[in-house]
């Protein structure tokens, strides 16, 4: 009787040594899957950020030259819609 235990015992650690390297396995091969799936996002997402990036650094200069041909042509209402800002602002601050 004793001997049976023993073979069960065994054969069922053989078995859960085994689950275990197959367990392993998979779980190396799903880190290495969404290691390469992960690393393909990244390219994407580097590739737009730079395309946005690029856009962006030739549309600022446009924006500011908007910008100062508005102010000069309409230097009363800049002026006025800054002092608005301000007081929106100056109010919200202070009230809290």
């Amino acid at each position: 009787m004793a001997e049976v235990n023993k073979t069960q015992q065994t054969g069922s650690g053989m078995t859960d040594t085994n689950e275990l390297q197959t367990t392993r396995t998979h779980g190396q091969e799903a880190a290495e899957d969404l290691k390469s799936e992960a690393g393909g996002v990244v390219e994407e997402y580097s590739g737009t950020a730079e395309q946005v990036c690029d856009d962006t650094k030739e549309r600022v200069p446009t924006f500011k030259e908007d910008a100062d041909e508005y102010v000069r042509e309409n230097p009363t209402k800049t002026v006025l819609t800054a002092l608005a800002i301000g007081f929106v602002l100056g109010l919200i601050t202070f009230r809290r």
